[in-house]
């Protein structure tokens, strides 16, 4: 699974999995995850609970 899509199913008000957001922020540490899709990140989190 992408960021982007990680960050579409938290919008969409589903749950992650620790697995996914170990791949996300893993993924943000690495430079595979581009700064302006974290940025990005908080929105839904706080949108959508």
């Amino acid at each position: 699974m992408n960021p982007a899509q990680i960050i579409a199913k938290k919008r969409d008000g589903d749950t992650l999995s620790p697995a996914e957001l170990q791949r996300l922020v893993e993924g943000y540490a690495a430079g595979a995850v581009p700064d302006y899709q974290m940025a990005a990140w908080p929105w839904p989190c706080i949108c959508a609970g």
